[in-house]
């Protein structure tokens, strides 16, 4: 999916079942544009989709304008090999990103019990000494 109003072009790739409003354009991955090809198609083309957008009080890039942008369709060959390549990558990001997120929250969960003295951590600092 891609904002296609006020902020045009920030994408992402949806791996849970979700609605978009109208401040979204979702596309669809097929078999001639799978997701990674997709995905790096829409992120190269950003510039062009905000030069083609129009407003007066914010800038918006219709599905319409979008539907008439004219693409070269790499060969099938192509494609397949990009996709083979990029995915093992794209999947490693994905895990990352939700071990981030998940250590962001450990530690949005723990400091101010820290900070406020409900957790006691000198126990731990004084084993971590003896096992030097």
């Amino acid at each position: 999916m891609m904002t296609s109003r006020a902020t045009i072009g920030a994408i992402a790739i949806n791996t849970t079942e979700a609605c978009t409003n109208q401040g979204f354009i979702t596309c669809l991955p097929n078999r001639r544009f799978p997701l990674y090809v997709l995905m790096h198609w829409l992120r190269e083309n950003v510039e062009m989709f905000i030069n083609l957008a129009s407003g007066a009080t914010f800038k918006e890039i219709s599905k319409g304008v979008l539907k008439e942008i004219k693409l070269v369709v790499p060969s099938q060959s192509l494609v397949d090999e990009f996709e083979r390549f990029v995915a093992p990558m794209m999947q490693t990001m994905l895990v990352l990103q939700r071990k981030n997120a998940n250590l962001r929250a450990q530690r949005d969960l723990l400091l101010p019990k820290l900070v406020s003295g409900e957790i006691d951590v000198s126990e731990a600092e004084e084993a971590m000494e003896v096992a030097e």
